[in-house]
């Protein structure tokens, strides 16, 4: 089974013993693909995705290469950009950034404040209660608000009365 990928204008990919690296305007990224039952070659302007087996399980780790790859391709052109919203009832929650660690501070009326190590390579902007992830990396962008999120989660109360946190209200494609 074969696949391949163009490769648009303006970008520059390589691929070396499975390690495929993308460049373009928004930034560059690199990613290992460990997969042995599948290998990954640059032909032309295309990358071309090859396995010699045909079965479901292989072809699953291939489509998923496939669009890894396309995901890395469409990252580097546009960012990928994660909207969080501050939402509380009684207790304000502030949000703060300092360096590379986001700060959950008040939260539920706590006295210590609720840390998250941002991940490289992944910007955090702040605009009221809102929280603005962005990255040319998907995965890294998504994990990162998935964080955010999880980290002021509500536990042993009635998620029906107690509705403050930290929510993921829109993500996307950055539209610049």
């Amino acid at each position: 089974m074969k696949t391949e990928i163009k490769i648009p204008e303006g970008i520059t990919v390589s691929v070396k013993d499975n390690i495929v690296q993308v460049k373009g305007p928004k930034g560059s990224i690199e990613k290992e693909f460990k997969s042995k039952v599948v290998s990954i070659k640059l032909e032309n302007k295309e990358i071309v995705l090859e396995s010699t087996n045909t079965r479901r399980k292989v072809l699953s780790i291939l489509y998923t290469t496939q669009s890894i790859i396309e995901n890395l391709i469409s990252g580097v052109q546009k960012k990928y950009t994660y909207t969080l919203r501050g939402v509380y009832s009684h207790f304000p929650i502030s949000l703060t950034m300092k360096g590379k660690t986001f700060i959950i501070s008040n939260y539920l009326g706590e006295k210590n404040p609720r840390t998250i190590e941002i991940l490289d390579n992944v910007e955090v902007n702040i605009k009221g209660k809102d929280v603005i992830v962005t990255s040319v990396d998907k995965e890294k962008a998504g994990i990162v608000a998935g964080m955010i999120e999880n980290n002021a989660k509500v536990l042993n109360k009635d998620r029906r009365t107690f509705q403050d946190g930290v929510y993921i209200v829109s993500k996307g494609v950055q539209n610049e």
